[in-house]
């Protein structure tokens, strides 16, 4: 009679689907919940990766419009993405069917003129001309944007730092 009772109790509970979508929630909330966390960390940094793109993309509008002044592509950069670490210019001249190769397997560069501007306010037209012999292919001057700036991630402690460039052809 205990058996009979004890195996009735099994089958009723095998039959009792009380609690099964509980049960299966708390067994699958973890992965969702991890899900979820990494969309919004890959959401975040996919925003300040667009936020420095743009805000270069600024820059070198103003410079590629005619503008001459570093120092006030700078202030676009920064009134656009806000604080950085670092913003620099540097102008690099090739000639254009070398355009594409501008650097050996070391990353040198190989053109003969590829200055880095030392003061960030100074004037484009200041910058040193292009010595560059292309012979009947014309000579083209590059100015190339980067900067870098840290940020907080959503989830972590650790500031996470990204570097962006962008190269402009400057008139002739």
């Amino acid at each position: 009679m205990m058996i009979a009772r004890f195996q009735n109790l099994l089958h009723r509970f095998q039959r009792n689907e009380d609690g099964v979508a509980t049960v299966e929630f708390a067994a699958v909330s973890p992965i969702l919940l991890g899900l979820f966390l990494a969309s919004l960390e890959l959401g975040s940094t996919s925003l300040e990766h667009n936020k420095m793109t743009s805000s270069l993309r600024f820059s070198a509008q103003y410079i590629a419009n005619g503008g001459e002044n570093i120092g006030v592509a700078q202030n676009v950069f920064a009134r656009s993405y806000g604080s950085y670490d670092s913003f620099a210019a540097a102008i690099s001249c090739s000639c254009a069917t070398l355009r594409a190769s501008l650097s050996d397997e070391e990353g040198e560069a190989t053109d003969p003129v590829s200055e880095i501007l030392g003061n960030v306010t100074a004037s484009i037209n200041d910058a040193p001309m292009c010595t560059t012999d292309c012979g009947e292919d014309p000579v083209i001057r590059y100015l190339k944007l980067s900067a870098s700036a840290s940020y907080n991630p959503v989830l972590g402690s650790e500031e996470n730092t990204i570097s962006k460039s962008i190269s402009v052809r400057l008139k002739q």
